[in-house]
């Protein structure tokens, strides 16, 4: 009762007087002050769903993201729990204890949040231009104020600070608005699509004067950890399980070579001798075929590598990588810097599918011409109920009729974009896989076991 008595006697009439308690004091208030969060927001949000249920407002309640690529799922998740709650608390809660650095470094954060933010939304390089113009003489303007305006600005902020502490905390909620639809209905019902991050605002305010910045900052990483990454979990836990969805990663990854080092890349003739060495001072290959280099380059012994075009991937290449530099121990950034160099000699960019377990996996067999062709092969007008008919469609496309019609869960390895004609069998999955196989050169099967597959295709597609 008394945590309460003190949190509501501050919201009620906020002064900025730091406490003086030790660390078992801050440790119980704060985790009073979170639980207090935890519960009125899940309130609030409760609230709000009932008022998109009822589609008086359109907001999206639960985080919303990419689930397929677990580069954008992961930076996402720690761009949310780690970085924004950073960036915020400097720009609306370090200034709320006014001092004059913290006012100063508080402005130019705010400046640079918000400028960001109105570029995000115009999505132009004019509008990121003039923002790097703004930003740049806000900071100067910060460093270089006269110290009579400094100390009217720290008076001013100390004279006036529940004001200053509501407006910050409105402010706060305020630009959340940005997340949602800017409808009429969404603006209308405002106060209550952003109250839970005013309620934040409140509570870390609190924290923050209290207790000190860290743990007012701790209190909007956890609110993100739960409303963000938990709540996220909950409704989509197959995304962030590797073991039963599929998540496509661009290959390689950006590495740096090492300080000094040489790098020669040709094309062998003759037989193939598939003679190479990996070794911290040297990466070399001899009258390899590209398929061959890839595939130890990037030690995918045991995944399956397929490549786009057959000519690239039976290419005989000769290629030497020397580490000149006295540091020997970043041998894997050093194979993915052959591999882009590859890549970009010749023009190909490359995905890493992880497919789980009881996935189909839908691939083009390299030795095959069908592919190619069936662009131009006519296709049947009949009205034959057990079959499919598609005319002018992607492989992507294909795909997601066999997962409507066979109720499949299908990926499949061929993103070239083209469009194809098909005719294939509504309700025999046998049938399916060897009409797919010898009319059209796809290998279709279902994953025994989870796999890492490589898709080497031009950059152009």
């Amino acid at each position: 009762m008394k945590n309460i008595e003190q949190l509501w006697k501050y919201l009620l009439n906020p002064v900025p007087e730091r406490e003086s308690s030790n660390f078992i004091t801050k440790l119980t208030r704060f985790l009073f002050v979170f639980g207090i969060n935890i519960v009125v927001v899940a309130a609030v949000i409760g609230i709000q769903y009932g008022f998109k249920t009822l589609g008086l407002i359109d907001v999206d309640i639960l985080p919303v993201v990419d689930n397929k690529n677990v580069y954008i799922l992961l930076t996402f998740l720690i761009c949310m729990i780690f970085i924004v709650p950073i960036i915020e608390e400097l720009a609306f809660r370090l200034h709320l204890l006014p001092e004059k650095l913290n006012i100063k470094i508080s402005a130019a954060v705010f400046i640079i949040y918000a400028c960001m933010q109105l570029v995000y939304m115009a999505k132009s390089t004019l509008a990121f231009n003039a923002v790097c113009y703004l930003v740049a003489a806000v900071l100067v303007g910060c460093i270089i104020f006269p110290k009579r305006i400094d100390d009217s600005i720290k008076e001013l902020w100390k004279n006036k600070f529940r004001s200053v502490f509501y407006i910050t905390a409105l402010v706060f909620g305020g630009v959340h608005m940005i997340n949602h639809r800017l409808s009429v209905a969404n603006l209308i019902f405002a106060p209550l699509i952003v109250a839970p991050q005013i309620i934040l605002g409140l509570n870390v305010g609190y924290l923050r004067v209290k207790s000190g910045f860290r743990w007012g900052l701790l209190l909007h990483m956890l609110h993100n950890l739960v409303f963000v990454g938990g709540v996220f979990y909950v409704m989509n836990p197959v995304s962030l399980d590797f073991n039963k969805n599929e998540f496509v990663i661009d290959y390689p990854p950006v590495s740096t070579p090492a300080k000094d080092y040489s790098l020669t890349i040709g094309e062998g003739k003759g037989s193939v001798l598939n003679v190479y060495k990996i070794t911290p001072d040297e990466i070399s290959f001899e009258n390899a075929k590209m398929q061959y280099v890839f595939t130890q380059l990037a030690n995918a012994n045991h995944a399956k590598v397929f490549f786009q075009d057959s000519t690239i991937e039976n290419k005989i290449i000769n290629l030497r990588f020397v580490n000149k530099s006295k540091d020997k121990s970043k041998l894997k950034n050093d194979r993915h810097f052959i591999i882009a160099e590859l890549f970009k000699k010749y023009n190909l960019k490359a995905k890493l599918y992880i497919v789980p377990e009881g996935k189909w996996l839908l691939t083009q067999k390299t030795d095959s011409g069908h592919l190619l062709a069936k662009a131009s092969v006519p296709v049947s007008n009949d009205d034959n109920k057990n079959v499919i008919i598609m005319k002018d469609v992607t492989v992507k496309q294909l795909v997601g009729k066999i997962d409507t019609c066979y109720s499949l869960n299908c990926v499949a390895l061929i993103q070239d974009g083209k469009k194809y004609n098909f005719r294939i069998p509504k309700n025999d999955v046998v049938a399916l896989q060897k009409i797919l196989l010898e009319k059209y050169g796809f290998e279709f099967h279902k994953m025994k076991a989870r796999a890492d597959c490589f898709y080497v295709s031009s950059k152009n597609e």
